[in-house]
């Protein structure tokens, strides 16, 4: 089927000898770029000007960033001659080389010398180091022209496409290879799917092609994204590139014309980039050891400069203390990362200490906090202070809660009566009279073994506010001091005692 083009006055028809080409590569990600290199390598056209490299040939790349991701490296070479599926040996940078299967990826009559035409490609990710010297061997080579027997290649082309999640845009690349040839027609190939991730109604970036057998003859042009045809240098293996103007939901539009002549397209693409669209993340919220991020697509957090393991959600549960940040990521791979917090564990930074005097007087001196006293598991009604004369033997302990919500018990202390019926008070024999008072009472010890010792008085935050030696057995005291909850220490040498009163 002939379909007819009007260009510049002149008819020229589409005739595809070869196959078309196909969608290889189609994405859009964060950072995305690609970096090529093309070497010509036909043997057999000496005589006509064109000078082949012989193998292993060097194929060399440069300005790739140095943190940036490989996605994927293709090699793209054809043959005049047999079409039989080849192998490839690629040297990579730190000197180590590997055999990669080909892809045969269109193949065709040559229609102006009567002989085959075919187009591989290799995938060679796997050996990509980045930047540096590239060596390929093992395609055949040969300066006859008998294509029965022998085959020749015509040329090379490695292009490694990366990608960099701190970069700030957003790249697209779509490629679509396999073989299309032009014998005294021209032939088109459209690359569809183009569209934005913002708002711009065009884009600005780069069209390019992969032609084989292209010689320098009269009408020999090609065209890219919808551009005119132009006359580019031709030598007979030619990757060329044209910064262009994508507009958004379009096509790019590639021919290739060989009037008197054949030439193949082995492939197309376009890449453009976009703005990123960027995040500002942000440590907002702390909930007791919960961390929470704002709202992003995805998420890492880190302890120490390390990614925490599973940690990719909004919130994360602090397991240690330490420099924390997250990271958050677009859906499109670019990364922004929080400033550093120093975190504090509620374990590190809240858990009580406890004290005890036997038999039944316990305090901490963990004041900055809301308190609450436990024994054998339950909360104690009223008993948030400080200090605490137990009741009952049983398993204490104290709890602090701060305004975050995190709350830690302190260790625990067993208090032990002899007989639970047993005043463990009443062997002391020390009272403190009246409670309430106005700041003035009596203290009467009735136990020696307390005489001569020390009283010291705490208020109800824990802070001695009065000090003083007795050698009496009656004291009397006097203190001008608000009112509120009091407790009286009374020691000597091992012995100490506790007791509570109210200044009102």
């Amino acid at each position: 089927m002939r379909i007819p083009f009007l260009i510049f006055g002149l008819i020229f028809y589409l005739h595809v000898w070869g196959q078309s080409l196909n969608v290889l590569y189609n994405v859009e990600k964060c950072g995305l770029s690609y970096k090529q290199s093309s070497i010509l390598l036909t043997n057999r056209k000496l005589s006509q000007g064109f000078s082949g490299t012989n193998q292993p040939a060097l194929l060399q790349i440069s300005n790739i960033p140095q943190n940036a991701n490989i996605e994927k490296a293709y090699i793209w070479w054809d043959l005049a001659g047999k079409d039989t599926t080849q192998t490839i040996f690629v040297k990579n940078p730190n000197n180590l080389t590997q055999t990669f299967q080909a892809n045969l990826i269109g193949h065709g009559n040559l229609q102006c010398s009567g002989s085959k035409g075919a187009a591989f490609r290799a995938d060679i990710t796997e050996i990509i180091e980045g930047n540096g010297s590239y060596f390929i061997s093992g395609l055949p080579s040969d300066s006859s022209l008998d294509f029965n027997n022998f085959s020749d290649v015509n040329g090379a082309t490695l292009m490694i496409i990366y990608s960099d999640n701190m970069a700030d845009f957003v790249g697209k690349i779509i490629i679509k290879d396999g073989y299309l040839t032009s014998s005294e027609d021209t032939v088109i190939e459209v690359i569809s799917g183009i569209n934005y991730i913002n708002e711009a109604d065009t884009a600005i970036g780069t069209a390019f092609m992969l032609t084989s057998e292209l010689e320098n003859k009269q009408g020999n042009s090609i065209q890219m994204n919808g551009g005119a045809f132009i006359v580019y240098p031709q030598n007979f293996w030619d990757f060329e590139e044209k910064l262009t103007i994508f507009p958004s939901s379009s096509t790019a539009d590639f021919g290739l014309r060989s009037p008197f002549d054949c030439g193949q397209m082995i492939l197309v693409g376009i890449y453009f980039q976009q703005e990123g669209q960027p995040l500002y993340p942000e440590i907002i919220g702390i909930d007791g050891d919960y961390l929470s991020a704002n709202l992003a697509p995805s998420f890492q957090w880190f302890l120490n400069g390390s990614a925490i393991t599973n940690a990719s959600f909004q919130n994360l549960l602090a397991a240690q203390s330490g420099n924390y940040f997250v990271k958050e990521t677009t859906n499109y791979g670019c990364s922004f990362y929080s400033d550093t917090i120093q975190f504090t564990i509620c374990t590190d930074r809240l858990k009580p200490n406890i004290n005890f005097i036997a038999p039944d007087s316990l305090w901490t001196d963990s004041l900055n906090f809301d308190l609450q006293w436990f024994v054998d598991g339950n909360p104690i009604s009223g008993e948030t202070l400080p200090f605490i004369i137990a009741k009952s033997s049983g398993n204490y302990w104290v709890q602090t809660e701060d305004n975050t919500g995190c709350s830690v018990n302190s260790d625990i202390v067993s208090v032990f009566f002899v007989s639970e019926n047993e005043n463990p008070r009443e062997g002391n024999k020390i009272k403190l009279y009246p409670s309430p008072n106005k700041g003035k009472f009596v203290l009467k010890i009735e136990n020696e073994k307390f005489v001569p010792g020390r009283i010291e008085i705490f208020n109800y935050l824990g802070k001695s506010v009065f000090g003083s030696q007795i050698g009496e057995e009656t004291s009397k005291i006097s203190m001008d001091f608000p009112e509120g909850i009091y407790f009286l220490n009374i020691s000597s040498g091992d012995n100490h005692e506790t007791c509570k009163f109210v200044i009102k």
